[in-house]
């Protein structure tokens, strides 16, 4: 698409001209014949346009030659400000994205319109099932009738709900799905698990269930029976304890009342755990369900699919078809395809920091572009907030991606690699919506759950040197070492202002002759000015003692539950503490300051 764009700039002096020139380039307008889009004979410079026969037929295989006229028509104004290097490539790259976004396409969708009048009008979503491959990505917005609502589910429903289940292809077949082209589910197999994966690799996958736990004080929790399908099933259990616990009246205490959750409270749960999950996926109208069979050739393999225009439909055919769908040895992993298709391929590919990432690792382990689809709806890369160079340096010129502004979370992330000081999992893991944690270690992911809201909030302060940190680097020179240039500090001010208006032209004043009188201006600086000038009685109270419990679905041992108390102290932790594990280390990458004690229960 790049070298397609970049060729039409070299040889279009204006937007008339450039919209022509696809025209003629690809021939595709009906009724017409290459040359004639304008109904004029080709001229002699129109000669050898294209002349790359494999160039032209990828742009075909596309989208339709009215798309792309429509295309060039509607982004060219925004285009002519880039250049053709390379260095512009992501930037124009994303102006075609967002112009087919707003018409409700995506790159790799083929034959979107039926005819050019069409062009006029913005096409009702399709209800045929959606090609795996097709970059189904955000749209403009969801369709007004198209709101996620918790799943009114029948008293009794899971008692009366049939336990047949036929996963022939005429079994999927009488419930509305449809066989995915060979080509598509060879594509996602390959995105999930790569073409070198092992049978032991698939075989973790292929044998998981959604399956409650039996045991009484772990009813809420679902049960892991291999390693590896934990990425995703930590994440859905925190999504079914922010249904559980943080809606209606959840209980006061834990261990939870016997027979909290009912069986229709759970299965309620996770069908809107799941459907939630694919709702966050995308920003469009459109929903891809896809189950995978179980036996024959992994590399090879069968796949079903349904489409849908509403995530209440979704719901619907999860409930009604519980335990087809989800109760079957590949649930787990066909779910991650249901994701995975809602997402789109291509999509998630240009998410991914490296194009050729897979979702499951060695010995089946799920890596983190896959745990972020499930939090965030995005498979980005990495844990950071927004994106960030590597070492905080521009000049490396490699740009990883972590959680972005816009994003919503609501179940954050711990990593044990954090302790390890591998990485850095910023604030808005660290700091959800609701007090909910995927926690991963080097080999496992567990959920760490509080009944108390409060445990996920942001102090004021906290909240403050975050907020300050992201204005002082949006203008720094060196993010990594903290400085930034004198003349930098009115914009670092106004940004900050948004959000704290005292800091007006007289606060920039008063800064400047405090800390901005050498040719340096170092971050803990701004930071200690800043809190000393919206605090300056200090941090208020907080809670000294916080009470977690954590939740590991691994069966065997399990499933089982761990009391977790994380209390403040003078010490500083990140010295080391006595007798600390790596669990406790872990723990005090959110709670610092705090010492950690863990009880099974």
């Amino acid at each position: 698409l790049f070298q397609f764009l970049s060729e039409l700039f070299a040889m279009a002096d204006d937007d008339e001209e450039l919209r022509r020139a696809i025209a003629l380039s690809l021939g595709q307008i009906p009724g017409q014949a290459p040359g004639q889009a304008d109904g004029r004979a080709p001229a002699a410079e129109d000669e050898g346009l294209f002349e790359d026969a494999e160039l032209r037929q990828s742009m075909l295989s596309m989208v339709s030659g009215e798309v792309w006229l429509w295309l060039l028509a509607n982004t060219t104004p925004e285009l002519r400000g880039t250049t053709t290097d390379s260095s512009s490539k992501g930037e124009m790259l994303a102006v075609v994205e967002r112009a087919l976004r707003n018409q409700g396409m995506t790159l790799g969708q083929r034959d979107l319109w039926a005819s050019p009048e069409a062009l006029a009008t913005n096409p009702t979503p399709s209800t045929a099932p959606l090609p795996a491959r097709a970059a189904v990505g955000p749209a403009a917005q969801k369709a007004g009738n198209d709101r996620f609502d918790r799943w009114d589910y029948p008293q009794g429903a899971s008692q009366r709900r049939s336990r047949q289940v036929d996963p022939s292809p005429a079994g999927l077949a009488a419930i509305g799905m449809s066989p995915v082209p060979p080509a598509d589910a060879q594509a996602m197999f390959e995105r999930m698990f790569g073409s070198s994966a092992t049978n032991d690799d698939y075989s973790r996958w292929e044998d998981q269930a959604f399956t409650f736990s039996d045991v009484p004080l772990c009813r809420f929790g679902l049960v892991q029976r291999s390693g590896g399908p934990c990425g995703v099933l930590a994440p859905v259990g925190g999504f079914m304890l922010r249904f559980l616990l943080f809606s209606g009246r959840p209980p006061a205490e834990f261990p939870f009342p016997a027979g909290f959750p009912s069986d229709d409270e759970r299965e309620a749960s996770l069908v809107d755990a799941l459907c939630y999950i694919m709702y966050r996926a995308t920003s469009a109208s459109r929903y891809a369900v896809v189950f995978a069979s179980t036996g024959g050739n992994p590399s090879a393999p069968a796949m079903y699919q349904r489409a849908f225009n509403t995530i209440g439909e979704v719901q619907q055919f999860y409930a009604s078809h519980f335990e087809q769908l989800l109760r079957q040895p590949t649930s787990v992993m066909s779910f991650v395809y249901s994701v995975l298709s809602t997402r789109g391929l291509g999509v998630a590919q240009q998410e991914m920091d490296e194009a050729d990432a897979l979702l499951v690792g060695r010995f089946g382990h799920c890596q983190q572009e896959l745990l972020n689809l499930m939090l965030i709806g995005r498979a980005t890369s990495n844990v950071c907030d927004g994106s960030q160079y590597a070492g905080g340096n521009p000049e490396t010129g490699l740009l990883v991606s972590g959680v972005p502004d816009d994003a919503r979370v609501e179940v954050g992330y711990i990593s044990q690699l954090e302790a390890n000081r591998y990485l850095t999992v910023g604030s808005r893991y660290k700091f959800p919506e609701f007090p909910l944690w995927v926690v991963g270690s080097a080999t496992h992911y567990t959920l760490l759950f509080c009944l108390s809201p409060e445990a996920a909030k942001l102090s004021p302060a906290k909240e403050l040197q975050q907020k300050a940190d992201a204005a002082f680097n949006k203008h720094a020179i060196d993010t990594e070492g903290g400085m930034a240039t004198p003349d930098k500090l009115r914009d670092m001010m106004r940004d900050l202002a948004v959000s704290y208006p005292q800091l007006n032209d007289a606060a920039v004043d008063e800064a400047r002759t405090a800390i901005a009188q050498d040719q340096i201006l170092l971050s803990t600086d701004f930071r200690m000015w800043v809190a000393q000038k919206l605090l300056p009685d200090g941090e208020p109270p907080q809670a000294q003692t916080t009470t977690l419990f954590l939740l590991d679905g691994q069966s065997p041992p399990g499933p089982s539950v761990t009391k977790v108390v994380v209390e403040a102290c003078n010490v500083d932790t990140n010295m080391g503490m006595p007798d600390q594990n790596e669990f406790q280390a872990t723990i005090q990458t959110r709670w610092v300051g705090h010492i950690v004690t863990s009880t099974p229960l």
